[in-house]
């Protein structure tokens, strides 16, 4: 199979299929494609950002996703689903060193809700979750 030439613009988000073994040119080709807009790569963000792999550069890109996400329209269910998981993550402890960017991200989408759960959790058994 012949590696993708992922500077070039494709009509289309390529299917995960197409990269074979190589999950992280797939991860940058959807990161490539959400940056121009892409709705069908923004899903496939979407979904990724709240699915709980654990892979070489997972959380990396995910913190990348949720800088480009404050540039790009997402759909009133992506944010809902999107804020619900990080938040449950925050509140599990299931933080890792990039995961900043991640409750900045939540803030910008609802600052309400992240700003209630935020409360809560200062009276959380764990000393790093309430830092």
């Amino acid at each position: 199979m012949e590696r993708p030439n992922l500077n070039s613009k494709y009509d289309r988000t390529m299917p995960k299929e197409y990269f074979g073994e190589f999950e992280a040119l797939y991860l940058r080709h959807i990161y490539e494609r959400v940056c121009t807009g892409c709705p069908e790569a923004i899903n496939v963000a979407a979904n990724y950002m709240c699915s709980c792999s654990r892979g070489f550069g997972h959380n990396r890109f995910r913190s990348k996703i949720a800088r480009r996400f404050k540039h790009v329209a997402l759909t009133r269910n992506q944010e809902q689903r999107i804020v619900e998981t990080i938040l449950f993550r925050l509140s599990n402890g299931d933080i890792d060193e990039q995961f900043i960017e991640q409750l900045k991200l939540c803030v910008w989408l609802n600052r309400e809700v992240t700003t209630k759960r935020a409360k809560e959790l200062l009276s959380s058994e764990k000393s790093y979750i309430r830092r």
